[in-house]
């Protein structure tokens, strides 16, 4: 058997907590996002011990699978890691379950509260339930509609509900979808992720960057020019055409995945950034303009910044127009 690669970040360090009993319920089940990343992850914590005794997988989607076709799905997607831990996956594999929803309808979902109710009771999950919209975004609405009528998500305390990215096409369906999920629960029930950041790449760049000492002290603007952010795909469309006519790569990541990455970086400008502003006021250190540059003292690029000019100087002023553009710049009015 081959043994799993330790994190040597997590060496020393305390295990985390065990979460409650807890019945995970999957909406898009038979999807490329469960077989590719929901389930290996899950069995991977099932073998690391971070996931309760009782714990249940119910899948759900508009297959009319059964519990041992669902089981056998997941199994075909895990080969290569049931072959390391054959042993785990027989304790992992009888906690999935199957159950055919379609959320457009409504007697699907109050059947789907009759199965919970059942499962409960097989694996002592004690009513804690996790809602995984793992279907298209134009269901994210309608799908938290559907729970909430049939009193799926009437328990602040027990009940939750997962909603992916993309969160909404622009600013305005997301404030309209916001609105929608809001109407549906608490604030403290509902969950927007991007899957991507829970990659311990991701999480592991401000350990990279802070705590190494070799990269702590240039890791700033005086000896790195730019970052580049390398978003790889090993798979084609293949199953996903409809996603790439919806979504598509580039509204998915460029703009929802790679901006959360992007404030790791300059992560001591930011903060800089942030206690000179109002807290009512998002910081804009991406805009060119909030730089001090050579214009004249009545235009609006002037009054921009109320921050002094020196700690506005900007990650380029190593060319000699930009360091006379600074030493020349108007000075800042301060706020009363």
């Amino acid at each position: 058997m081959v043994a799993t690669a330790t994190n040597p970040l997590r060496v020393g360090l305390r295990q985390e907590r065990v979460i409650a009993p807890q019945c995970l319920v999957i909406f898009g089940a038979s999807g490329d996002l469960t077989h590719r990343k929901l389930v290996p992850a899950l069995f991977e914590l099932f073998k690391q011990r971070r996931l309760p005794s009782e714990f249940a997988l119910l899948g759900c989607a508009r297959r009319p699978w059964s519990d041992e076709e669902f089981r056998g799905k997941m199994a075909e997607a895990l080969a290569s890691k049931i072959a390391e831990n054959p042993e785990a996956w027989d304790q992992f594999v009888s906690k999935l379950y199957y159950e055919p929803v379609d959320l457009q309808q409504p007697d699907d979902v109050v059947r789907l509260g009759g199965r919970l109710a059942t499962i409960d009771q097989q694996c002592a999950t004690r009513g804690n339930r996790t809602f995984y919209l793992s279907v298209s975004p134009k269901f994210y609405g309608s799908g938290c509609r559907a729970l909430a009528d049939a009193g799926l998500l009437k328990d602040p305390l027990r009940s939750r509900v997962v909603i992916e990215k993309p969160f909404g096409r622009d600013y305005g369906s997301a404030q309209a979808l916001n609105r929608v999920v809001k109407s549906c629960g608490q604030e403290n029930q509902i969950f927007r992720i991007d899957h991507y950041l829970g990659k311990e790449t991701v999480q592991n760049i401000m350990v990279l960057r802070f705590a190494n000492t070799i990269f702590e002290p240039i890791w700033n603007r005086n000896y790195i020019s730019s970052v580049q952010i390398t978003a790889a795909e090993t798979v084609g469309v293949e199953e996903r055409a409809g996603y790439y006519e919806t979504s598509g790569a580039l509204r998915d990541m460029v703009q929802n995945t790679s901006p959360r990455c992007w404030p790791s970086q300059p992560w001591n400008r930011l903060v800089a950034l942030i206690r000179k502003r109002s807290a009512t006021k998002r910081p804009r250190c991406c805009r060119r303009h909030d730089w001090p540059m050579s214009r004249s003292p009545g235009t609006a690029a002037s009054a921009v910044s109320t921050a002094p000019a020196a700690a506005m100087t900007p990650p380029w002023r190593g060319t000699a127009r930009n360091r006379a553009s600074i030493r020349t710049a108007p000075p800042r009015p301060t706020s009363p």
